[in-house]
């Protein structure tokens, strides 16, 4: 896979971050199901209270033997739905005050968060400086490991030309840090900054999201949350455990993932 060289000289307050956190946008789409739900029922609440008024004007010019009792019994439920609908019309204009929180930032949250991620990356910057000192310190330490392991084996050599029959040369536990020490740690460390920053984009393949709300590892730049047929970008590995096809509760399968490249070739094919 092709590796992204994340340029050092770019200023972390000059990179694109998310204006949300993954919580945060969670909370945020999870709020917006509910208004819909809460919306619906504001709305069936009117309409019902609409129609037991209507029934209750049928019933009051009535001469029927049985007007007063239907039109009481319309009058008490007329008197609950009204009741309940200013319940239902508070958990609107609630849910609605929690999503404008969360949609428009004032001006001090917004220059607060971007601080939060400007330090963050700076952090995370100076922190890579650490990982080459940690690569030098390991190289350094591995030659003078295998310099140990070379005055090892001459000890040896000059053991059997004296017919010195002790083995032990104190050099097993030597042997085995030199064969514990880790690669290089810098490249790996250098792929994941551009996948932290989403700068590296060349390395990521085109995805249509199934049928239900995806999320994947966020990073600064992206919480990752997609709504269903949304597209999105990601590497193969984020994308491999969603490929498959699962049943959902109605016992049906589905692909909580496309990507986009099966769907274009599928289309030629039926074409």
């Amino acid at each position: 896979m092709a590796v992204t060289v994340l340029d050092l000289k770019t200023q972390p307050h000059k990179r694109s971050y998310s204006p949300r956190s993954q919580r945060q946008e969670l909370r945020l789409r999870q709020l917006r199901d509910e208004l819909t739900e809460a919306e619906d029922a504001a709305r069936g609440s009117r309409a019902w209270i609409e129609r037991l008024e209507s029934e209750a004007d049928k019933w009051a010019q009535s001469s029927r033997w049985y007007a007063k009792e239907s039109l009481s019994e319309k009058l008490q439920s007329l008197h609950k739905e009204k009741l309940l609908l200013p319940v239902y019309e508070k958990r609107v204009a609630s849910i609605k005050a929690q999503i404008g929180e969360l949609e428009h930032l004032s001006a001090e949250q917004a220059a607060a968060r971007a601080k939060g991620q400007a330090d963050f990356a700076d952090a995370v910057l100076k922190r890579l400086a650490k990982v080459r000192e940690i690569d030098a310190a390991v190289a350094s330490l591995r030659r003078l490991l295998e310099q140990h392991a070379a005055i090892s084996a001459e000890l040896e050599n000059l053991a059997g030309k004296i017919d010195f029959s002790n083995g032990n040369f104190d050099q097993a536990r030597f042997r085995e840090l030199l064969e514990r020490l880790p690669a290089a740690m810098l490249p790996e460390s250098q792929e994941w900054l551009p996948w932290l920053f989403g700068e590296d984009r060349e390395n990521r393949q085109a995805y249509s999201v199934g049928p239900n709300r995806l999320s994947f590892e966020e990073t600064l730049a992206s919480a990752h949350v997609y709504e269903p047929h949304e597209t999105c970008y990601l590497h193969e590995a984020e994308a491999e455990p969603q490929l498959k096809e699962r049943r959902n509760e109605h016992g049906f399968f589905y692909a909580p993932l496309t990507a986009i490249g099966d769907i274009e070739e599928s289309l030629k094919a039926a074409g």
